[in-house]
């Protein structure tokens, strides 16, 4: 998986075949702290329009994210199985 923040988006592609392909799995809203905050966590509220034909796009109305040191940490359930996902940022 990969993310992007631009503004006040986060984007989450799943990366498949070694990063040829991506398929949409979030776009939402993020709410960086303006006080230089190396740890807080965010509440993302989906863009329903961008989702609703992503295949692989999360159909929940929110996902809770939490932002630790420079990694990015979330819950993902496919096919009823949850798995927690960290990301750091890409050099």
């Amino acid at each position: 998986m990969e993310a992007t923040v631009v503004g006040q988006t986060i984007t989450i592609d799943f990366v498949i075949d070694g990063g040829k392909t991506t398929a949409l799995y979030w776009v939402g809203t993020v709410v960086v702290p303006q006080d230089g905050s190396t740890s807080f966590t965010w509440t993302s509220e989906a863009d329903t329009a961008k989702l609703k034909n992503a295949l692989l796009g999360s159909q929940d109305a929110t996902k809770n994210f939490s932002y630790d040191k420079g990694v990015i940490s979330y819950e993902v359930t496919i096919q009823g199985q949850t798995a927690q996902v960290e990301m750091a940022r890409a050099e």
